[in-house]
């Protein structure tokens, strides 16, 4: 991957790329193109098989870059990768058999295949296949799978963990190619927005990488994307993969560090209940990726949060939800204002009802009286002198509330679904340090586009 044309505008904004304004929730026009440099997307869920079941500040100085590096990781060889290309027939062998979003068990069940489904193997990777039902795909254990015969593909698959954002808005494809007609049906729009962030896990010999987004498996053609690891890399040259291990949040306000050790220089000051995803782990210090940008801080400073959780970030009025690591729905909420404020901190969610009905209290941007709203979770959040917070589906799901997260129909519906009682639910409030930087990129900093409050 060539460093020769990155662009450091843009490099100045890696970390916060996701672009939710030009993310559409109640749907966009699709304007499709066989152009694979200027394609158009989608985004949805929904994973829908047949003969399946659904399941439900510090300012400072940055450090030179000469300065002494922690140790890269040693990787596999290519050679001995374990992500490895296995085109085959099979069929599954046992009732009810999971199809997941990641390699274990702890991942989201994207749905269930009866005995006796026949489809395409794509890859393998330990004990786990991808398989391919109908532009379908997902990960299954292999010991559910017999194998019936083989085939033969156009293309090869490797190993890459990477991050990337789109440049345009996408089709996100069941296959690496354009002339067929295998647009993936997303969870809530036909398209994958530009600015949108996916995690990938391998990449073909034809310029296409095949990655997880919103709680799909799918393709996507390199030229419309951007790779944090390259720009990762070209600061922090110690952290060789780019791949989400664990989401944590700050117990405490901390520093983000240029190195993995006590006397490091200090990129910034990061305020409690700040989220971080893990990318790498150095002795005592995690290297995360944050809304504040990337650097290392004391693990002892972070607790990790429950295997589904949702992060809400009332600076941009965004929420993602997590499962295992990968975010499966990722979208705009409202939240509360002035004395209707919604409070900051990690809640559990202890009570869920499909429908309730609600009692507003009159103020000059609410409503008073009783309204019946979908899907609501209330959170533990008594606390902090707060109760009734919940997250619930609204009419109006950008606008200002009480207090409470009020999100769209569909994405309601979805959290619900997604999250049992005791899950975690990080509220933050992310000031960012600097709006846009007019100077070489310094390690760990970014623009943004975040209001301030």
């Amino acid at each position: 991957m060539s460093l020769g044309n990155i662009n450091v505008k843009k490099i100045l904004a890696m970390g916060t790329w996701v672009d939710f304004t030009a993310f559409s929730l109640a749907g966009c026009s699709v304007v499709p193109t066989s152009n694979a440099q200027d394609e158009t997307m989608q985004v949805e869920m929904n994973f829908s098989m047949p003969t399946s079941s659904s399941l439900g500040v510090v300012d400072a100085t940055p450090t030179p870059l000469a300065e002494v590096r922690p140790t890269p990781t040693v990787l596999l060889q290519e050679n001995e990768s374990k992500f490895k290309d296995f085109y085959k027939y099979v069929v599954v062998n046992a009732d009810n058999v999971n199809v997941r979003l990641d390699t274990n068990t702890d991942s989201l069940s994207l749905g269930t295949l009866a005995k006796g489904t026949r489809c395409k193997a794509i890859a393998r990777y330990e004990d786990w296949t991808l398989i391919d039902l109908n532009g379908n795909i997902g990960w299954i254990y292999s010991p559910f799978l017999d194998v019936t015969g083989e085939y033969t593909a156009s293309y090869t698959h490797r190993e890459c963990l990477d991050i990337v954002y789109t440049t345009a808005r996408v089709y996100f494809r069941a296959t690496p190619t354009t002339k067929d007609n295998n647009q993936v049906k997303l969870f809530n729009s036909d398209l994958i927005p530009k600015g949108a962030e996916i995690e990938v896990f391998a990449e073909t010999d034809n310029d296409w990488l095949l990655g997880k987004y919103q709680g799909k498996i799918a393709y996507l053609y390199r030229g419309n994307t951007e790779s944090l690891a390259e720009k990762i890399k070209m600061l922090f040259p110690e952290i060789e993969e780019v791949k989400v291990q664990k989401v944590v949040s700050l117990k405490k306000d901390s520093y983000l560090l240029y190195n993995p050790n006590p006397a490091s220089k200090v990129i910034k000051q990061i305020n409690m209940y700040q989220t971080g995803e893990v990318l790498d782990e150095f002795g005592d210090y995690y290297f995360v990726k944050s809304n504040e940008g990337f650097g290392y801080i004391l693990k002892a400073d972070f607790r990790e949060l429950t295997n589904v959780c949702h992060v809400v970030d009332e600076s941009d009025r965004t929420r993602k939800i997590y499962v295992n690591n990968d975010i499966v729905l990722a979208d705009k909420v409202g939240v509360g204002k002035g004395e209707w404020y919604t409070p900051i901190g990690i809640f559990k969610i202890e009570k869920k009802y499909e429908t309730r009905t609600m009692v507003g209290v009159k103020n000059r941007d609410g409503w008073e009286g009783e309204i019946e709203v979908s899907y609501v979770m209330y959170l533990d959040t008594s606390s902090v002198g707060k109760t009734g917070i919940a997250e619930h589906s609204s009419t109006d799901p950008e606008g200002n509330s009480h207090g409470c997260i009020r999100e769209y129909l569909i994405n309601a519906r979805r959290a619900y679904e997604l999250s049992p009682i005791g899950t975690d639910v990080n509220i933050q409030y992310y000031r960012p340090y600097l709006k846009e930087i007019e100077r070489p990129f310094w390690r760990g900093y970014y623009n943004s586009s975040h209001s301030k409050r």
